[in-house]
């Protein structure tokens, strides 16, 4: 028995045909189904909120299309949208080590009380603009640094968020076992740092080697990072060491902050949240 072998030209123009079939196919159906959407609402409202949510063409062709079956898709309800991203990004800045009374953070929500603040803030968002370096915001308690901070890390994505004592404990913890955490590697290479409470614990010979790697590893790979220290001055200088200092005046920002702590002020909020 023979078999006959297509030539190449019969397979070109069967697939042209096939081509143009799909194409009056869809043509047929993206008329039928402006005809059938004429007839409903080019609006609807938020039931939430009463915003007005426009019919997206685009995403109706597509979505009808696809299930075989006609079927509008509106424009998502913008604040409905913008309290979803907050509740994800909120479920993120837990995983990534942000502790519970912080998790409300941003930077838009961060009140300029002073100019210090207000210069802060703008240092934050210049860091988030260029991606690299750092950020060291130091002085009085409550004054919102480690707010900033997590405002900060909401933007970035990616990233963790650990203090001081925590990072020591999770070293000193992985003492003597072969297969511990490499906390190290993991603040080294995080795409954005948030090392909080810089000095909060007395210092160590492990503690200052321990900053020390970690910020000259991302100091070299142009990482960004957020300091956080209630310390200033020559004490915090100390604390940092000479070599984190000279890099800092290199490729970061210092912001002091003054005055008169918050955290009265958020008493009811935290009792009430």
């Amino acid at each position: 028995m023979e078999t006959t072998i297509p030539q190449a030209n019969d397979t070109a123009e069967s697939s042209l045909r096939r081509l143009e079939q799909l194409q009056n196919a869809f043509a047929t159906f993206q008329n039928e189904l402006r005809a059938w959407a004429a007839a409903k609402p080019p609006f609807i409202e938020c039931e939430l909120h009463g915003t007005r949510r426009a019919l997206n063409w685009t995403h109706t062709l597509r979505r009808s299309w696809t299930d075989h079956q006609f079927k509008l898709v509106y424009e998502p309800c913008p604040k409905c949208h913008a309290v979803q991203t907050h509740v994800v990004s909120t479920q993120r800045l837990r995983r990534q080590g942000v502790p519970e009374n912080m998790l409300h953070c941003s930077l838009a929500s961060f009140v300029c009380r002073t100019e210090a603040h207000q210069t802060a803030l703008d240092h934050a968002w210049k860091l988030h603009k260029r991606k690299k370096g750092f950020l060291l915001l130091y002085g009085d308690r409550g004054t919102g640094k480690t707010h900033l901070a997590v405002g900060l890390l909401r933007e970035f994505g990616e990233g963790l968020f650990i203090t001081n004592d925590q990072l020591l404990n999770r070293l000193r913890s992985s003492y003597g076992q072969r297969h511990g955490e490499d906390i190290v590697g993991l603040c080294s290479e995080t795409p954005f740092l948030v090392l909080d409470d810089v000095g909060v614990v007395a210092g160590a010979t492990d503690e200052m080697l321990l900053r020390h790697s970690i910020l000259t590893a991302r100091y070299r790979a142009k990482l960004p990072t957020v300091l956080t220290s209630n310390l200033s001055g020559k004490a915090l200088e100390e604390t940092l060491g000479a070599r984190i200092v000279d890099r800092l005046r290199e490729c970061g920002d210092r912001v002091e902050l003054r005055g008169q702590s918050e955290r009265p002020r958020m008493r009811q909020s935290y009792l009430n949240g």
